[in-house]
């Protein structure tokens, strides 16, 4: 009665603002621990949970799983930009069921022969961290509870998902605790080989003992290391059945059994490291001199690969016969075909009595094949056209199968149609293409290059070198979140890391005006921001200087940082596992959280919205807020 008594009288004497302050927290003790914890997960017959894993250059994928304390698990693993395979695994076998996109990043010259269908991923390729053996209960238990010793309280409590929540710092990880019933709720930490939860497929040196890939015993701690230079990943466990899961990976993953028991073998599940199908072409000419009013050639191809391909052999002779395009069919490894006989007339000029003239004839002829080069939409040609021209090599293009060949054709052109004769552009183009590849960028591109929406393809190039540099996450999520925007709104019209001119209603003056996405079909400008830490706030205040052009212009280029005239203005914060707070907190939390944040300046001084939208994206969900909502949300000095 006399708590509830002061709690009244402080509400009749203080100000609103003090009132939402005194109702932020909570400061009352609470008897969580990580041991506690640890017990409640041992105890669970499985956990559901949701992973995501982040690396030194930004990479992330995600999965949500059931992993059971047997270590069968069974979920979904999502990398960005779409892409997504059904996962089942035991303590020593995994398998993986995955879109066009998935298998781009991990195989690309096998994407084609292996979407679609059960695959047994090599070691670590499905997910960075061996899920099965680092995060079953017992073994997520045995991590959690090394951590109790160390472990520190952080902050007051607070409320998450309506919960109160006490939350622990210890070696680098941060935990979130219920204090309701000392559950676990989120984990939050770097991954590093010798403890914890390892990558998948390292090979580790542990003394008197070695082993491949995570070992389930009590981790070391070592908060010595340097956190920032390692992958981070934040996990959200809760309690559920095992059964369900079970019978999903028993379903693909049978378990063993004596041969008199099994009717029939079941069919051999492709391995992601079988060999590639492979397929090309030598190409022999047989060019005899020609004395005759008519002249005749051919062509042999050789199909030198390890698998069976068609071949279409684009042949010309100048001067004398204009291209032709003759089929060969379908060409066994190993074996040969050979055109009929291509005629033209003798281009030779007629000769005085007595004499002989001669001319010297070039002839050409090069291969596509539906099989090796993707199918035929004409970019293929065009592209060849333009290497050749410049004599330079085709092949050199050839980095993937011919499933995602088109893309890669039309990639080519898009970031060449500026300055096609340009040796030094065709160079930067080729680079850039197989730069996507080897940096698992090939969905990103391909996605900007299938949409034609990509107003400045010719900048690609230098955008996929800054965005692959160390300790550029920035650039990469930049790239992500432009291939999102086209495949996600069928209108966009994109300009990524670039400019508009247009005239300053102000001035009317030319200006070049410049975020790191303009949608010129919305007439929307963005601004992203990639956040390590717990500088969110901070970050939003920096976007929203360069949507309005506190930044000024650059000296060098000319563009002034600021969205076009007449242009939304969207600030959009992209929160890495390492942020551990803001990265595995709610809406309500991140709420809360800014509107008492020191100087945040979504309003001006008059009260007046700077932005007309704010986009959180976390490791729970995308979150969103109107130009509308920001005075009932995060208060004064917004109206």
């Amino acid at each position: 009665m006399v708590a509830i008594c002061l709690l009244l009288v402080l509400a009749s004497l203080t100000t609103y603002g003090a009132i939402r302050l005194a109702l932020k927290t909570f400061s009352e003790s609470s008897p969580v621990s990580l041991s506690a914890a640890a017990d409640l997960l041992a105890k669970a017959p499985a956990l559901s949970m949701r992973v995501v894993y982040s690396d030194v250059d930004g990479r992330q994928v995600s999965g949500d799983v059931v992993v059971t304390s047997e270590r069968d698990t069974a979920g979904v693993i999502t990398d960005p930009v779409g892409g997504r395979a059904d996962l089942v695994a035991t303590a020593d076998r995994s398998a993986v069921q995955g879109d066009s996109d998935f298998w781009a990043r991990r195989a690309p010259k096998k994407a084609g022969q292996l979407r679609n269908q059960w695959v047994r991923p090599n070691r670590g390729s499905e997910f960075p961290v061996d899920i099965p053996s680092t995060l079953n209960p017992t073994s997520l238990a045995d991590f959690v509870r090394s951590l109790s010793d160390a472990a520190t309280v952080d902050g007051d409590i607070e409320v998450i998902d309506g919960k109160r929540v006490r939350t622990l710092v210890s070696g680098g990880w941060t935990a979130a605790l219920s204090t309701e019933d000392g559950a676990l709720l989120w984990l939050s930490g770097p991954v590093r080989p010798g403890w914890g939860v390892r990558p998948a497929g390292v090979q580790i040196d542990l003394g008197t003992e070695t082993t491949v890939g995570p070992k389930p015993a009590a981790p070391l701690i070592d908060p010595v290391d340097n956190d920032a230079d390692l992958p981070h990943i934040s996990i959200a466990p809760a309690p559920t059945e095992a059964g369900p899961t079970k019978d999903r990976v028993d379903k693909v993953l049978p378990p063993a059994a004596a041969p008199s028991t099994v009717p029939q073998a079941p069919k051999a599940m492709p391995n992601e490291n079988d060999p590639a199908p492979f397929i090309d072409f030598k190409i022999s000419g047989n060019t005899p001199d020609c004395w005759t009013p008519t002249c005749s050639w051919t062509v042999t191809v050789t199909n030198t690969g390890n698998t069976a391909g068609d071949a279409t052999v684009i042949a010309s002779a100048t001067p004398g016969m204009a291209t032709q395009e003759i089929s060969l069919g379908v060409i066994a490894a190993g074996a040969s075909a050979t055109t009929p006989p291509m005629t033209f007339a003798n281009p030779t000029p007629k000769p005085g009595p007595g004499q002989t003239n001669t001319i010297r004839i070039q002839y050409a002829a090069s291969i596509f094949s539906t099989a090796r080069d993707g199918s035929d939409d004409g970019a293929f040609r065009d592209a060849r056209q333009r290497i050749t021209a410049q004599n330079g090599d085709p092949k050199r293009l050839l980095v993937a199968d011919s499933t995602l060949m088109p893309d890669i054709w039309r990639a080519f052109l898009q970031m060449t149609d500026h300055a096609p004769a340009d040796t030094v552009v065709l160079e930067s183009a080729i680079e850039a293409v197989d730069t996507a590849v080897g940096k698992e960028l090939l969905p990103e591109v391909s996605a900007l290059v299938k949409s034609g929406r990509l107003q400045n393809p010719q900048d690609l190039p230098k955008q996929i070198s800054d965005a692959v540099k160390a300790n550029n996450d920035g650039r990469l999520y930049e790239i992500q979140r432009a291939a999102r925007l086209v495949r996600e709104n069928p209108t966009a019209r994109v300009i990524l890391d670039g400019y508009l001119e247009m005239v300053n209603p102000a001035t009317g003056q030319q200006e070049k005006y410049g975020a790191d996405i303009l949608d010129t079909a919305n007439r929307i400008g963005y601004q992203l921001k990639v956040v390590t830490g717990p500088r969110v706030p901070a970050n939003i205040n920096d976007a929203i200087d360069q949507l309005n052009g506190v930044k000024g212009r650059n000296d060098q280029t000319g563009v002034w940082q600021n969205a076009p005239p007449g242009y939304q203005k969207v600030v959009e914060i992209h929160v890495d596992p390492q942020s551990a707070r803001f990265s595995n907190s709610d809406k309500a939390w991140i709420e809360n959280t800014l509107r008492y944040a020191q100087n945040l300046q979504l309003c001006g001084p008059d009260g007046i919205p700077r932005v007309d939208l704010l986009i959180i994206e976390n490791s729970r969900d995308t979150f969103q807020w109107r130009k509308e909502e920001f005075g009932a949300v995060f208060g004064s000095p917004c109206q």
